[in-house]
């Protein structure tokens, strides 16, 4: 069996407490690790399925009615949350 090595982390309250529930089943650990791996080995699969979503956000604000009807700063919802998307694709 491979020599596993404690590391630390720090996370905001809510993802503590999510975490907390899956370590009463003994998963918390593996759950981490398998995460931390799949992000770090599988860079590209990780990055393909962000920006698959970014853009599956950006075509549900697109054609939602609600956001194309509020107002803000004389801009539409649509357009405000539509270039915050966008930056975050880069």
């Amino acid at each position: 069996m491979e020599k596993l090595i404690p590391y630390s982390v720090h996370l905001p309250p809510a993802l503590h407490k999510k975490l907390k529930a899956a370590a009463k089943d003994r998963k918390a650990s593996g759950l981490v690790r398998d995460a931390l791996t799949a992000m770090l080995e599988n860079r590209g699969q990780y990055e393909q399925g962000y920006e698959a979503g970014l853009l599956a956000a950006l075509e549900a604000v697109k054609v939602h009615p609600l956001l194309h009807s509020l107002q803000w700063q004389g801009e539409s919802m649509s357009e405000i949350v539509e270039r915050l998307l966008e930056a975050e694709r880069g």
